[in-house]
């Protein structure tokens, strides 16, 4: 993997052919205005009257410490700078329940693992990401991050930091891609000074005609208003005659630093757009957009419609969530499970001694204290569940007035019969915001009768989407308790 080394108000990984690489700008010591990294609320988002929604929700830069046990994003951190056009997003959610990225619901694995690559296409090249999570408080917990999409040539190791950084920031203030080895048209002259400065009255040629060396200075010295009265005295080109109605404007750009001391001028060769790299960073409103372009405190802009969009779907799962039949029921359950916090969990002496380094520990630990499922003192994660255990613990949970009787009750329950037993129970009527996505199982064929089946659990986010769903494999304790904690949103 090949990288290289830049120096943008501090350090920056440039990366060569590495699948995707990152950098975090530095919050001090900066020529950039860079925002505190500091926890902080940033927008609440009641303040914005279209979005009607309620005080709980909040805008956050981190995971606060309240919840910082059962939630985590892992990538990417606050800020980040790409030359990259795709991004992945990693985290996790213990709590088991739905998480969106900009409004896309995102399935979880049985861990609460997530992971999401997202395609980086936007009119900017400044791109905010909200990371919602939905938590056991009925809330909307919602993480940003930005990013700054950065244009790189070609080969880019081959040239110096300052000149990446100026060619990121030409190609945007131009707003076209540019090429090093090229020459400056008389177009792109005029868009540059333009931009720079829209309120001047000059209006350099237009064309696709090279800039000459002393057609810039003429046009740069007026834009910039240079003086031209300034004291006799000598320039060191030999090339420009003092009689030449251009030697003040050369005169002028010389004694403010925008030429470089040399024996000859040579006015009529073409501006290459690498000296106009240069150029342009001895002018100070290139150095204030240059910054501009570097800054995570401007450029990230969010129209009311896109933050209701991202919104929408946690709305509606938790507004769906309340018209399940079974919604009360499993409110009565969130009650219970809600005092079983980590704490309390940890000052109680009734653990399970077998499952201490098991992923299911927590969730375990918490049903256990709900006296929802309970084993003893061991757990035996890995010990298969009769079709009788399955059937009466979830008709307890979802159906406690209708109980649902088993055939073959002292037989082990797939998991697919247990999916099955879910729908038949209700349990996965409503799903939280069904996604066209690839087809993750390779052991279940498109054709085959159990996809619709296995298609709403992933929309209800009760299974994971790994490689293969093993619908004949014997339930697991584990997974059984995986199956109940999920069920409560």
């Amino acid at each position: 993997m090949k990288r290289i080394l830049i120096l943008l108000a501090g350090v920056l990984c440039f990366g060569a052919g590495a699948p995707f690489l990152y950098a975090t700008v530095p919050s001090s010591n900066s020529e950039l205005i860079i925002e505190s990294a500091s926890v902080r609320i940033l927008t609440p988002l009641d303040s914005t009257p279209a979005l009607q929604v309620t005080k709980k929700n909040f805008v956050l830069e981190e995971v606060p410490e309240k919840y910082k046990n059962k939630l985590d994003i892992f990538y990417p951190p606050q800020r980040v700078l790409t030359p990259e056009h795709t991004l992945k997003i990693k985290g996790v959610n213990r709590l088991l329940t739905p998480v969106y990225i900009n409004g896309k619901y995102i399935p979880l694995r049985q861990d609460g693992r997530f992971s999401m690559t997202v395609p980086l296409i936007s009119s900017s090249n400044k791109i905010t990401f909200w990371i919602t999570f939905l938590t056991t408080e009925n809330r909307a917990l919602i993480v940003e991050r930005k990013l700054i999409l950065l244009n790189t040539p070609p080969n880019s190791s081959k040239y110096s930091p300052q000149l990446l950084q100026g060619y990121h920031a030409m190609t945007h203030l131009l707003n076209q891609p540019i090429q090093l080895n090229s020459l400056v048209t008389k177009t792109q002259w005029a868009l540059f000074l333009h931009r720079l400065r829209p309120s001047t009255d000059m209006q350099p040629p237009l064309g696709t005609h090279c800039v000459k060396r002393i057609e810039w200075l003429v046009d740069l010295v007026h834009c910039l208003e240079l003086n031209l009265n300034t004291p006799s005295g000598n320039i060191p080109f030999q090339d420009v005659s003092q009689d030449h109605w251009t030697y003040k404007f050369v005169k002028a750009a010389f004694e403010q630093g925008f030429l470089e001391v040399g024996s000859t001028l040579e006015p009529q060769k073409p501006l290459s757009m690498m000296e106009l790299l240069c150029l342009a960073d001895k002018i100070s409103e290139f150095k204030h957009f240059k910054q501009e372009a570097f800054s995570f405190t401007s450029g990230f802009t969010l129209t009311d419609e896109q933050k209701k969009a991202w919104l929408q779907a946690p709305k509606d799962f938790m507004q769906q969530q309340e018209a399940l039949s079974v919604y009360a029921a499993q409110k009565k359950l969130e009650t219970t499970l809600t005092l079983a916090t980590k704490k309390e969990i940890d000052s109680s002496k009734e653990h399970y001694r077998d499952i201490q380094d098991h992923w299911v520990i927590e969730t375990a630990e918490k049903l256990k204290r709900a006296k929802v499922l309970d084993y003893g003192s061991s757990f035996l994660p890995e010990q298969k569940v009769t079709r009788s255990e399955a059937y009466r613990r979830l008709s307890a949970l979802l159906s406690p007035n209708h109980p649902i009787t088993p055939r073959y009750p002292k037989k082990i329950i797939t998991r697919i019969d247990t999916l099955r037993l879910l729908f038949e129970l209700n349990a996965l009527g409503v799903s939280p915001n069904s996604q066209t996505m690839r087809w993750p199982f390779r052991d279940i064929s498109r054709k085959n009768t159990l996809r619709p089946l296995l298609q709403k659990a992933l929309d209800a986010g009760l299974i994971s989407p790994d490689r293969a769903f093993h619908p004949n494999q014997g339930l697991t304790r584990a997974e059984l308790a995986s199956f109940i904690i999920r069920l409560h949103p």
